[in-house]
């Protein structure tokens, strides 16, 4: 069970990649453009949501996830 777990959180994080050097910024996805607003974040789960955070989210709130690692996830996300 853990094992196909963790092979989903790594095909997740397959593409991510931590560099020293590079100044972290926010963005946000759904419309990186324009940036975070209100109306935006209640309109994303209200109205379409988007096929991979419908695979996000029920990975995160697995009943086998600790909830301090569900919480952090949700935070990274």
């Amino acid at each position: 069970m853990w094992e196909e777990l963790v092979g989903k959180c790594r095909l997740l994080l397959h593409n991510v990649s931590l560099h020293g050097d590079i100044h972290d910024c926010w963005v946000w996805i759904p419309d990186p453009s324009v940036g975070y607003t209100v109306c935006e974040a209640y309109r994303l789960p209200t109205y379409e949501v988007p096929h991979h955070f419908i695979v996000v989210s029920e990975l995160i709130l697995h009943k086998n996830i600790m909830l301090k690692v569900s919480l952090f996830a949700w935070r990274m996300l």
